[in-house]
């Protein structure tokens, strides 16, 4: 429960008002606006390369020599993706939040008129403005039970950073996981499309000696224009897949253009 107390200070003159008023007119907001185009820009122009991410490596213990494996690339993500920061942001608030619910609460200034109603000569007007200070005090274990609630949003907002984390490796995962597999898909595709060439050739040679019927050698040819066709929508999955590891690593995908 809150009881607030007020305290009530009179002055006559009110001269202390020109340097309250002076302080409140030095706050000033700069308007800064989003530049969609600047933003653009130096996303599209991120790099493996860059010497800061390099450098954030090289102090994370991570030295890739054209190399990229998955800690490497979640490193990356940490340092390129915007996610982890955030969490982190929202764990610094909570922690300030709970050191304003551990500090005792600041008096308010208020400004009221008051009537003095003794006859005093001295006095132009019986009506004077002041100051009047307001104390806000807790009872009953209201600060220590808002203290409480401070601690386990801090508790809650520390373990999103580590869900956070584990979401970005489990992405990364799952985006080399997949670009790995496009790549075996194709490779075997091509395989089976040479195989059926070649076994559509043999068949071929062996219907012009008359060994088999002309039909086999059009089931063989269906078969490897099939093949063929299956590889050929093999490639275009790695370009996807490659994106979509850039994605998940933060990057372009011009920065994943030539990696294995």
């Amino acid at each position: 429960m809150l009881h607030r107390w007020p305290c009530r200070f009179v002055f006559v003159r009110p001269a202390w008002l020109l340097p309250v008023l002076m302080i409140a007119g030095c706050a000033r907001y700069h308007a800064k606006p989003l530049n969609a185009a600047r933003s653009a820009q130096a996303l599209t122009a991120r790099r493996l390369s860059d010497t800061r991410l390099i450098r954030f490596l090289g102090k994370m213990g991570v030295h890739p020599s054209g190399q990229w494996n998955l800690h490497a690339l979640v490193l990356v993500a940490v340092y390129e993706r915007p996610d982890l920061k955030i969490a982190h942001a929202h764990y610094a608030i909570t922690r300030g939040g709970v050191e304003t619910a551990a500090a005792l609460p600041n008096p308010e200034l208020a400004l009221e008129p008051t009537f003095n109603a003794a006859p005093v000569q001295a006095i132009p007007s019986p009506w004077t403005i002041g100051p009047v200070i307001s104390f806000l005090v807790s009872s009953l274990g209201a600060r220590q039970a808002g203290l409480e609630a401070a601690r386990d949003k801090a508790a809650a907002a520390r373990t999103l950073i580590a869900t956070t984390a584990w979401q970005e490796r489990g992405a990364v995962r799952d985006a080399m996981l997949q670009l790995w597999l496009a790549r075996q898909q194709r490779r075997l595709a091509e395989q089976e499309a040479d195989l059926a060439g070649r076994a559509r050739a043999i068949l071929a040679r062996r219907a012009e000696a008359g060994m088999v019927a002309e039909a086999v050698v059009a089931q063989a040819t269906e078969t490897a224009q099939k093949a063929r066709f299956a590889a050929a929508e093999a490639r275009p999955r790695i370009a996807i897949d490659r994106v979509k590891l850039a994605g998940a690593v933060g990057l372009p995908a011009a920065a994943l253009a030539h990696s294995p």
